[in-house]
């Protein structure tokens, strides 16, 4: 699949000196956190992320021709404590992440250009700690997992009105599960009919 790379970047890549670096964001329910390999802060479009120095590592991005899901791993090394107390206590499983690769002007240190070269949703982080600095691994899953996840969808009036909020047709569906109904059934002498609490007799004929 084609890529169009911004003009400012691709002509960066290809300059005497390069500085490229990469960034990533992690969405959690106090906001998102955001880091990228150096140091001191840089602005990405309004966005601010804050220096690691470095990433330990960033797993090879893959891209096949067919749709099959490839994730990514991300080990964060070096990273602030309230990043690790948000691994431990926040529920950040399906959340956004997202890895940039972009490049820096090599006299003022501003970013020219970046593109986001993965996005997908966060599944497990493995936490490590040795005692001077603290590593957290992400694997990060691709969206397209989406696609093999099975949609169930039932008969019933609360999915009826998730899915269509004025339509009550439903309604009573729960209440037919245990309801007896006699209809055509000769050895059934007598029916009461909904809400009037009538008898009413049934005859069989020859």
């Amino acid at each position: 699949m084609s890529r169009t790379i911004p003009a400012p970047l691709l002509a960066s890549t290809t300059a005497a000196q390069l500085n490229p670096f990469f960034a990533t964001s992690l969405d959690f329910d106090a906001g998102s956190v955001r880091y990228w390999t150096g140091y001191g802060t840089i602005t990405i479009g309004s966005l601010t992320y804050a220096g690691l120095g470095a990433f330990s590592s960033i797993s090879t991005i893959e891209e096949t021709e067919d749709l099959s899901a490839r994730g990514l791993n991300i080990d964060l090394t070096g990273v602030p404590n309230d990043l690790v107390a948000a691994a431990l206590d926040e529920p950040y499983q399906g959340r956004t992440a997202a890895v940039r690769f972009g490049t820096l002007n090599a006299d003022t240190g501003a970013v020219i250009e970046s593109i986001t070269i993965f996005s997908g949703r966060m599944d497990t982080m493995v936490i490590s700690n040795d005692g001077k600095q603290a590593t957290i691994g992400i694997a990060v899953e691709s969206k397209l997992v989406d696609f093999q996840r099975t949609r169930e969808s039932r008969y019933t009036h609360e999915e009826q009105l998730r899915r269509y909020p004025a339509d009550t047709g439903l309604e009573y569906v729960a209440g037919l599960q245990d309801k007896v109904i006699y209809w055509g059934n000769a050895n059934a002498t007598a029916f009461r009919t909904g809400g009037t609490g009538s008898q009413n007799t049934i005859t069989d004929e020859p």
